[in-house]
């Protein structure tokens, strides 16, 4: 006899952005903004880059590269930045390249890149992968103790599409930074970040019996 028993669960909201055409700005456009912060961890996380002209060129004298930033709760941070290295000066590839220049938690700074040719790029930040390929380079939250908050800057300098997924119940996550769902994103939407099962099994000869955690996009790390 199998029985399964529920044992417990984490509550988790899904941050979404699904159109295309769109920066990664707050609902409100601003640019630079806090998707959520007090979580107990980040998972999911993945973005579509659909118009590669909205990034900065390295050459621009204004520094507005789209950024990642996550946050630990203390002084640590873990940072992304996306741009085109038009001059070929930081790119692992010979030419101009798109590129994510990543800064860990312990201040090392390493790159992926793709090279001009693409129309669009996928950065699976928890995975690891860049343009389809795995990039050493790209540890999410590496350095971090755990990711409790996520920001975006400079948002107006990318377009495309985005996924994560917080260990933070929708309703504590703030509701002025986001659309309703049905609407244009961003939206946020219920989850569960993970659940606990208890199970057994009794054949008679043979008695077993386990915890086991369901985690809901944990194959995208």
């Amino acid at each position: 006899v199998l029985q399964a028993e529920h044992v417990s669960y984490r509550k988790g909201t899904w941050i979404n952005q699904s159109y295309e055409e769109r920066g990664f700005n707050k609902s409100n456009g601003v640019e630079g903004w806090t998707l959520y912060d007090g979580a107990d961890g980040t998972r999911a996380f993945r973005i579509n880059v659909t118009d590669l002209d909205r990034l900065q060129d390295i050459s621009d004298s204004s520094t507005a590269n789209f950024t990642v930033v996550a946050k630990d709760g203390s002084s640590d941070t873990w940072e992304m930045e996306v741009y085109h290295d038009d001059t070929g000066a930081v790119s692992a590839v010979t030419g101009s390249a798109y590129v994510a220049e990543i800064t860990d938690g312990n201040e090392n700074t390493r790159y992926c890149s793709v090279g001009d040719g693409v129309s669009s790029f996928w950065i699976n930040v928890s995975a690891g992968t860049f343009a389809g390929e795995e990039c050493r380079a790209l540890r999410f939250g590496e350095g971090l103790s755990t990711i409790k908050k996520v920001e975006y800057d400079n948002g107006d300098n990318i377009n495309g599409t985005y996924r994560l997924m917080a260990a933070k119940g929708r309703s504590a996550i703030s509701p002025g930074s986001y659309n309703t769902t049905g609407s244009e994103p961003p939206i946020r939407t219920t989850a569960i970040y993970n659940a606990t099962v208890h199970v057994t099994y009794d054949s008679g000869d043979l008695y077993y019996e386990t915890d086991r955690t369901a985690e809901p996009g944990r194959d995208d790390e």
